[in-house]
């Protein structure tokens, strides 16, 4: 819901209903008499920001529920940078009956500059935010769990929801982290997926990264190892490279490419009772020039 206004009075971008998984940009009124961003909602997930409210309405929020804070709850949202003009304050947040004591984790900014870094322009959390892996799922309806943002990016990673509208996207610093590149990229993977000390780690599901070739066509070299009782699929551009289980040990497995971009799919089924998983590292492809001496 961005940039929506009325000309005289209220100015509300959604008002009386759930709103899960939404951004909420730039809403208010047009002549500063106005005041609500969101009125008498739940909120979950959310991400309300840039809104204003007007002189007129000091007493009234950017989000403004009436009810009670356990019926009509903020929950696992981001509040950041609202402001309001004549004697609002910035980032208001009111509850009719009981202010917004009781609700549950949130992040909730106080000012427009000091908090600006938290998300960038597009609501989205930027490296090292606060609001990473720091929600609560319990809040969150089964379907939405089990979808993405409207980002694409999937809702749950590194096994944590974070709060706000927006997860962010670890597969873009793990490709990195794993490669020592740029060129490496995660594209999807495991809710409950981790990385640790230069290790992707995952117990069930795939993991799918683009590897963008580098200079000539020097194979791409990665390292894969079965700690499970499950079986490994390996994929390299839709074709097979292996099947792997634990007794196979650390593979160091590599393939040729002439392709822009690899499509690389690691598929792990467990096996019963499992509780092991797969562990991937080691990605490297030579980079230059390779003299050989006769």
């Amino acid at each position: 819901f961005s940039g929506n206004s009325v000309y005289n009075n209220l100015g509300y971008a959604l008002c009386r209903g759930l709103a899960e998984g939404c951004v909420f940009k730039g809403n208010g009124p047009s002549n500063g008499s106005g005041h609500s961003v969101c009125y008498d909602c739940k909120i979950v997930n959310c991400t309300l920001f840039g809104g204003q409210a007007g002189a007129q309405n000091a007493e009234r929020g950017l989000v403004f529920n009436e009810g009670t804070a356990n019926r009509l709850p903020i929950l696992n949202s981001i509040v950041l940078g609202n402001y309001g003009t004549g004697a609002s304050t910035n980032n208001f947040i009111l509850s009719g009956a009981s202010n917004t004591s009781g609700v549950g984790t949130k992040y909730e900014g106080g000012n427009v500059a000091g908090d600006a870094s938290i998300v960038n322009a597009d609501g989205i959390p930027v490296a090292g935010s606060a609001v990473i892996d720091a929600g609560d799922a319990s809040f969150c309806s089964a379907e939405y769990l089990a979808g993405r943002d409207i980002a694409g990016t999937r809702r749950v990673l590194n096994s944590a929801i974070d709060i706000g509208a927006i997860e962010y996207d670890w597969g873009v610093p793990w490709g990195q982290a794993l490669a020592g590149s740029s060129r490496l990229v995660v594209v999807d993977m495991p809710s409950a997926a981790t990385f640790v000390n230069g290790t992707l780690s995952f117990a069930d599901g795939t993991v799918e990264m683009a590897w963008a070739k580098g200079n000539g066509n020097a194979p791409y070299r990665f390292t894969a190892n079965v700690t499970g009782n499950g079986t490994l699929t390996v994929t390299a551009n839709g074709s097979v490279l292996g099947t792997y289980t634990s007794a196979d040990g650390a593979q160091a497995l590599r393939f040729s490419s002439t392709l822009a971009s690899s499509a690389l799919s690691f598929s792990y089924e467990p096996g019963d009772d499992d509780t092991g998983g797969v562990e991937l590292s080691g990605f490297s492809n030579v980079v230059g020039t390779v003299i050989s001496f006769r």
